[in-house]
């Protein structure tokens, strides 16, 4: 029982502090310019600590040692991005654009490849497996919490409208250069 309990005081130190570092890292990812000129990409700042505080208020659950759901993984995550990626480049969105996703994109690969693909060796049900994890599972969540700023900056740039006969036009609303990029 003790050896449960400090897994999930484990699990629940780790998911907390990738709540509180997920805004420092995400302002430096995005930046201030782009995220004051597009609100929709805050949807991708609200998420991880979102789901991530969800996990804590659900932590009496998984006591009872019941498997844990994985909705994503590290291959599923990659490929999103390196689609999104070629997406955005090709949408002529504008140079801006590129550059404000490019760093996005490159982030959330860098994660999973990072922390998430390399795994070391170690007996399953140790307490340091148990961490490593709890730090891939953080991970994770912020590779989805960029995925959704890169989705949001694009629905917030471009966007479909009709003109007057019915023809599909794109409408870009420029975004800034980046500062420093």
């Amino acid at each position: 029982m003790e050896e449960t309990s400090l897994r999930l005081a484990n699990n629940c130190t780790v998911w907390a502090a990738g709540a509180i570092l997920w805004p420092l890292l995400w302002i430096n990812v995005v930046g201030i310019d782009v995220a004051a000129h597009t609100p929709m990409a805050m949807l991708g700042l609200a998420w991880p600590p979102c789901m991530l505080f969800l996990d804590l208020l659900f932590v009496p659950h998984q006591a009872s040692g019941q498997k844990e759901i994985t909705s994503y993984d590290a291959n599923v995550l990659t490929s999103l991005a390196f689609a999104m990626g070629g997406l955005l480049v090709t949408s002529g969105l504008g140079k801006n654009f590129v550059r404000a996703a490019s760093p996005i994109l490159s982030s959330c690969v860098f994660l999973v490849i990072a922390f998430c693909i390399c795994t070391p060796s170690m007996k399953e049900g140790t307490q340091a497996r148990g961490v490593v994890k709890a730090i891939q599972k953080v991970c994770l969540s912020w590779c989805v919490g960029l995925l959704l700023t890169a989705v949001g900056i694009n629905l917030q740039v471009g966007v479909q409208h009709k003109d007057a006969q019915g023809r599909e036009i794109l409408k870009v609303n420029p975004l800034p250069a980046p500062k420093g990029k």
